[in-house]
């Protein structure tokens, strides 16, 4: 324990004034316990607020966890402390009195430390194969976490690498990506806490997502994607309290966040450590897990397109999982909204089941059959076919000092604002640009076609009967 960290806000967050809280029954979920205020949040003396909840543990034992709500020079806003209760229920004259294993409030644990295997730290258990497969095949990135000033780790529980073999994950983690889909979860450099702003107003407005490069291998290019799944509630109580101007207000919802194709959930949020933040997540990231399809049907960029792709069953042949292989530029919802205002008959047209063979035109364009490419394989080749229509070239072009990756159908061009997206059976690289020119839409056609010419054929008939 660190020298003179246990001062009057640390003792007050161990009192919960007005309630008795048991060990038993108690949630599963830390996430879900109830909250009860401390001590802290009454006093005068300090303008912290800080809050305390019991619930059970991976190993079935009663665990304390303090949150801070609002922070010091010394105790960080947001951050939470677990400590499992080494002895319960002891009652005493004006309540019941727990024992834990170290302080709550108290940050004394670095990222490494709270993460490492370690006999005398029980509630690591969760993050062990996490651990062990780090300690196998990225000792690096052991030694970067540990070296951190302040960083942000993303940490599978033990459930999500039991999603996969473990001869797959042997296999996957001593290939050349093997440290790059372990780095994808660190973040160096930013404490990211589930409320961050960033994450529920995100200011890129071509994908609604906050997006941060991940930190290792030091040469990686890779990048996670982080936004919020908000019920109506939610959404309703965070713009009555804006629109109020309240200097508070909650950010709720669930924190969802992809790396190298893969979406997990935040299941446990913001564990404090002396340098850094956890978060702990359902998910490997970086292991395909999904078909090409699998992942439009569900990625809140992509709506648009799988919607589109319900026409004529086009979406169902991405659903292939056999040899059969795909690069898929997929236009995103913002990219089809910009079409729509620069092509509205066209596009209105696209969305009528009567003009689906259009459709698939449009959508045909922007797929390659037979082919996984990665946007470096795509930038290697310079010009690639697709399924329909002229080539396309992809290129990089640097704007406003920042490199972009480019794919030109003609004179039409479109940023890739989102590549890599692996996936079981391809990869998916999202565009801000629908590829597509106004001629590549014929205005009236498909099914429209018959009655032109029964109308025509009628008219040619009435006029030689009243010749």
């Amino acid at each position: 324990m660190l020298p003179n960290v246990i001062d009057k806000e640390v003792v007050r967050t161990h009192i919960v004034p007005g309630q008795l809280l048991f060990t038993s029954p108690l949630t599963d979920n830390p996430n879900s316990a109830d909250y009860k205020h401390s001590s802290q949040s009454n006093s005068r003396e300090s303008p912290m607020k800080t809050m305390v909840s019991m619930y059970k543990d991976n190993t079935g034992k009663a665990a304390a966890q303090s949150l801070t709500l609002v922070g010091s020079a010394t105790h960080k806003r947001n951050a939470k402390v677990v400590a499992r209760v080494v002895k319960g229920n002891i009652p005493v004259a004006n309540g019941v009195v727990h024992l834990i294993e170290k302080p709550l409030l108290v940050i004394s644990s670095t990222l490494w430390e709270s993460i490492e295997i370690n006999a005398k730290r029980q509630e690591n258990n969760r993050f062990r194969k996490f651990a062990s497969y780090l300690e196998t095949y990225a000792p690096g990135l052991i030694e970067k976490i540990k070296n951190t000033a302040n960083a942000t780790i993303l940490v599978p529980n033990n459930d999500a690498f039991d999603k996969h073999s473990p001869s797959s994950l042997e296999a996957l983690f001593n290939s050349s990506k093997g440290e790059e889909i372990l780095g994808l979860h660190m973040v160096d450099g930013i404490y990211l806490q589930s409320n961050d702003f960033r994450i529920h107003r995100p200011t890129d407005t071509e994908t609604d997502m906050f997006s941060i490069a991940a930190s290792y291998p030091e040469d990686t290019q890779c990048k996670l994607w982080f936004w919020v799944k908000k019920t109506e509630d939610q959404i309703e109580l965070e713009k009555k309290c804006e629109e109020e101007k309240k200097d508070r207000c909650e950010l709720d919802g669930t924190i969802m966040v992809d790396g190298g194709g893969i979406t997990g959930k935040i299941l446990e949020k913001d564990i404090g450590a002396s340098n850094g933040v956890i978060q702990v997540i359902d998910k490997v990231l970086g292991i395909p897990a999904g078909t090409v399809e699998d992942k439009i049907s569900a990625d809140p960029m992509m709506k648009k397109t799988f919607s589109l792709g319900k026409q004529e069953h086009f979406n169902s042949k991405l659903a292939s999982s056999d040899d059969l292989q795909f690069t898929y530029l997929v236009p995103s919802d913002q990219a089809w909204e910009k079409a729509r205002r620069e092509f509205t008959t066209a596009i209105k047209q696209i969305n009528m089941p009567r003009f689906s063979y259009q459709t698939v035109n449009i959508l045909e364009r922007h797929l390659k059959n037979n082919a996984k490419l990665s946007l470096d394989e795509l930038m290697e080749k310079g010009t690639v076919t697709m399924s329909r229509g002229a080539p396309l070239t992809f290129f990089n072009r640097t704007i406003d000092g920042e490199k972009k990756f480019m794919v030109a159908y003609e004179n039409r061009e479109a940023v890739i604002v989102r590549p890599n997206i692996e996936c079981t059976n391809g990869y998916i690289h999202v565009i801000d640009t629908v590829i597509m020119k106004r001629r590549d839409v014929t205005l009236g056609g498909g099914n429209g076609i018959l009655p032109s010419l029964i109308a025509l054929c009628s008219t040619f008939v009435l006029t030689l009967l009243l010749l």
